[in-house]
């Protein structure tokens, strides 16, 4: 009897091992692994993002989903456009170039505000340019398709400079150094890191977003980004969405809460010399929560679209009049396109 006892029990332990080993084996169908593909970029509007990419926020949400990020480098809108049409990218950082996407009808969606620079963006010059009047007859560089393109109009327009004795040429960040250091142009508008290399490289700092948005009544208001999906992806991986923006969320939290900290973590990730020199970057741009992003101010709620919407439609009537869009600015194309509701 002893001996059919321990057999049972042993027959009951054999059975218990053998079900936990299909239970294992089964666990990784259940929980299959997914990708996410995100842009990254020197542009300080990616700040929140790589504020939670290095502290371990975006791998401590993600795990639990059994996803692996993998990260590309894109420098402008245009070109991480480009990708994301492709279905190379699955969320990517975006300005003013996503306005033309929307424009054109492309299956993409805003799902949070990633920044709303002041004095992170602007017009760079050569020492020797000290008022707006002394651009006539200059070189201005900014990527075309940009914010810098759009907010680089909406000044010759707010401070009525002649637009045909100032010649807009077309560079991507990388490639204005060299250009600055020739002195093929005179000046830039870009975003920082660059803005502030730029100006630090011989020149001084002209114009910032921010004034141009109060000179102009809020008319040209392009500086701010967003983080942009597109909508196959947002329907099929909802629960990937929520985790991201609960990891930026965190990102954007830590930089208002310990912005020293933050700088340290992610100034290399910037091509910034220092965790001084991106403190300062930092304290020149607000890098709005999830919270913030689904306010009146930004994207509002569902039904219930903020002032985000307003300012997609200046930037597509600035690229219109440019002739760099050819349809007309139409409301009832952005608010579609203005998704608030993975910020809950």
């Amino acid at each position: 009897m002893l001996f059919h006892r321990i057999a049972g029990r042993g027959l009951i332990a054999a059975v218990a091992i053998m079900a936990m080993a299909l239970l294992d084996g089964a666990a990784p169908a259940r929980a299959q692994q997914r990708d996410l593909r995100i842009s990254e970029t020197s542009c300080l509007c990616d700040a929140s993002a790589a504020v939670a990419r290095e502290l371990g926020y975006l791998d401590e949400e993600l795990r639990p989903l059994n996803v692996k990020v993998a990260y590309s480098r894109f420098e402008t809108g245009p070109a991480a456009g480009a990708a994301l049409q492709a279905g190379g990218l699955d969320i990517a950082m975006f300005g003013a170039a996503s306005v033309a996407m929307i424009a054109n009808g492309l299956p993409v969606r805003y799902i949070m505000v990633g920044d709303d620079p002041s004095t992170s963006e602007g017009l760079a010059v050569k020492a020797d340019i000290t008022s707006l009047k002394d651009l006539v007859g200059k070189k201005i560089a900014t990527p075309l398709g940009t914010s810098g393109e759009v907010m680089l109009r909406g000044a010759i327009k707010t401070y009525n400079l002649p637009a045909d004795r100032i010649t807009i040429v077309n560079l991507d960040p990388s490639a204005m150094a060299a250009a600055w250091e020739r002195n093929d142009i005179q000046g830039v508008y870009i975003w920082d890191s660059w803005f502030s290399r730029l100006a630090d490289m011989g020149g001084r700092k002209l114009l910032t977003d921010g004034q141009i948005v109060k000179d102009s009544g809020g008319k040209y208001n392009a500086g701010w980004d967003v983080y942009l999906t597109r909508n196959e992806f947002a329907e099929k991986n909802p629960d990937i969405l929520r985790a991201f923006i609960r990891a930026t969320d965190r990102g954007a939290r830590f930089i208002r809460s310990n912005p020293e900290q933050a700088a340290k973590a992610i100034y290399q990730l910037f091509g910034v010399g220092s965790a001084e020199e991106m403190l300062e970057l930092l304290k020149g741009d607000t890098f709005p929560t999830a919270e913030e992003s689904r306010s009146a101010k930004w994207m509002g709620a569902p039904g219930k679209p903020g002032a985000l919407t307003d300012a997609v439609m200046s930037i597509w009537e600035v690229m219109h009049d440019s002739g760099k869009i050819r349809v007309p600015p139409q409301r009832e194309k952005v608010i579609p396109m203005i998704d608030p509701s993975f910020l809950q």
